[in-house]
This record gives structure tokens, C-alpha cells and sequence, in this order.
């Protein structure tokens, strides 16, 4: 896969992003590889012009997710159909899903420009909770859904969890 267009996504929340996230641009700019950034990832790093997730989905050839694992989850679910392959760059402690940690990221760029990177292909779940005449909207997950009672003990809410490394999605 020869990656022509990255969309960026970043955990905005996250101590040192914005720097980050510049940085990563600079790297993938230097190979002549087009960014697109998403909406908040846009504003924090100072940059004009940011898509939502779904939009980069479409418009991407690989997203370049800067966060954890509860970032890249966050993302497939935004993506909807329009399922990309995910390249995880890991800000903080601990990531099973990410492929490089921060401090690796001008190694991670150059893997990336140079096409020296393996998918790994996961299965998505299709899940909805139905309680009575009341069904919700399609949700993705990874691994397993899980549902819970939540604080309400007459509320259900279906999360997506994923527990496994992942690169790549596939429907």
C-alpha cells in the first residue's frame, strides 16, 4: 500500500499533543506525504482547516491515530462504514492497540513512507441493544461488546472494547 494522504487524528487532551502533532506533520510533509487533520487536532495545532473522522475515512489513504487504544476505539466508531486502516502512535503508558510509542514517531513516519509496515486484519462486531420498542443506532467494536446496567439501574449501554493489538481493520 503506498500511503499518498494521512489523516491525523489526536487525543487533544493529552500533555505535549500540539507539539506532537506538528512534529509528526513535519516528518510526513518531508516525504512528500499529504495530512489532513481532524477537526480538533486541527485546533489545537494551530492549523487552518480540520474534517471530521468520518470525512477523513473517505478522503484518506491511512489515519494516523496519536493517543491510546480508548482513541483508536473512539475512532472506529466515528468512521462508521468507512473503515480505514489505523496506525496507533501511543501517548502515554500503556497501548496494545498502538504500533509506536511517541518518542518513535520520526522511526514510525519513515516506516510508513517507505510502505515497511504489515496490517494486522480484525473482524468487526455489529452491535445494537433492543429494550422493548427502543433499539440503538449500529455500534462497532473490536473484540466484544459489553453491556452494562450503567448508574441507572434502567439503563443499558453497549461499550466497545478491544484487548488485542490492531493496524488494520476490515469489515
Amino acid at each position: 500500500m503506498h500511503t499518498k494522504t494521512i489523516g491525523l487524528i489526536a487525543h487533544t487532551g493529552k500533555r505535549g499533543v500540539a507539539e506532537l502533532i506538528n512534529s509528526i506533520a513535519a516528518e510526513f510533509e518531508r516525504f512528500s506525504i499529504s495530512i489532513l487533520f481532524e477537526k480538533e487536532t486541527a485546533r489545537v495545532a494551530g492549523k487552518p482547516r480540520g474534517y471530521p473522522v468520518a470525512e477523513l475515512g473517505v478522503m484518506t489513504d491511512l489515519l494516523v491515530v496519536v493517543g491510546g487504544d480508548g482513541s483508536i476505539l473512539r475512532v472506529i466508531g466515528q468512521l462508521g462504514e468507512m473503515i480505514k486502516p489505523i496506525f496507533g502512535i501511543n501517548v502515554g503508558s500503556l497501548g496494545f492497540l498502538t504500533c509506536a510509542s511517541s518518542a518513535n514517531y520520526r522511526e514510525a513516519v519513515e516506516c510508513i513512507a517507505k510502505d515497511r509496515i504489515n496490517f494486522s486484519h480484525r473482524a468487526l462486531l455489529e452491535a445494537r441493544v433492543t429494550l422493548g420498542d427502543k433499539r440503538t443506532n449500529k455500534m462497532l467494536a473490536l473484540n466484544d461488546a459489553v453491556l452494562s446496567r450503567g448508574e441507572l439501574s434502567a439503563g443499558h449501554v453497549a461499550h466497545p472494547s478491544q484487548r488485542r493489538s490492531a493496524h488494520r481493520v476490515q469489515r
